[in-house]
């Protein structure tokens, strides 16, 4: 994951310090990147006319393509929308992860409901491990 602005590299270091990201920020400062990528566009600003960078997230596909553009993009429920575009794709992609995912989301769940009704945790080890030797032999069909 990158991040890229116009902001020069020390505001965006204080940027990453401050919201503790985990990620490289790029500096794009004279916005070669972002006129290149198309995301300059006219704004309006108190009643005036600018020229700015619109928000925008680009999901690059494992081979370096452009897989999605979300555009105009607003910061709360972002990164929740891209992670799902993001699984949805996978899903497609790799079908076998996408169930295996699913499948110890599904593990998860009932490791928590069977913990919140008093089972030892001996027991619901020994159970989630029949259900995983249920669903390999299953897939092995």
């Amino acid at each position: 994951m990158l991040g890229i602005s116009a902001d020069t590299p020390s505001a965006q270091k204080k940027f990453k310090d401050k919201y503790e990201l985990p990620y490289t920020l790029l500096a794009d400062k004279d916005k070669t990147v972002a006129n290149q990528l198309g995301v300059l566009k006219e704004k309006n600003m108190y009643g005036k006319k600018v020229m700015g960078i619109a928000r925008t997230t680009f999901l690059i596909s494992p081979e370096g393509k452009v897989a999605h553009i979300f555009e105009n993009v607003k910061p709360e429920g972002h990164a929740e929308e891209v992670l799902a575009v993001a699984r949805a794709q996978a899903a497609k992609r790799w079908p076998r992860l996408a169930r295996e995912t699913d499948l110890a989301r599904r593990r998860q769940k009932l490791w928590a409901f069977l913990r919140r009704r008093g089972f030892p945790a001996a027991i619901v080890q020994q159970v989630l491990t029949e259900v995983a030797e249920a669903t390999a032999a299953g897939e092995e069909a």
